[in-house]
């Protein structure tokens, strides 16, 4: 899977929001790593994993015995959607 992560709006808010929800950790677009300025408060309650592609969100975000089979699916799929190809998603309902 070589998809893009692109960069979000208000990340350092967000993560002190999911802080302050209990979650340990968080995966943000890497260009946005040097836009979180945490307050002190928050600094080692969550950890922050900087990502580039979508493969490597998918690596952080799944668990389980079938991790490695549905992210090589995954990556199989990813060359056949094209602009004029979308992918399942994309299809109407």
């Amino acid at each position: 899977v070589r998809g893009q992560v692109l960069p979000v709006g208000g990340v350092t808010a967000k993560i002190e929001a999911a802080a302050e929800l209990g979650i340990k950790k968080v995966v943000i677009p890497r260009s946005n790593l040097k836009d979180v300025l945490l307050e002190d408060k928050y600094q080692g309650k969550i950890e922050i994993v900087p990502v580039d592609t979508l493969s490597e969100v998918l690596e952080q975000a799944l668990v389980g015995p079938k991790k490695s089979g549905l992210i090589s699916k995954l990556a199989a799929l990813v060359p056949k959607m094209t602009p004029d190809k979308p992918g399942p998603a994309a299809l109407p309902h």
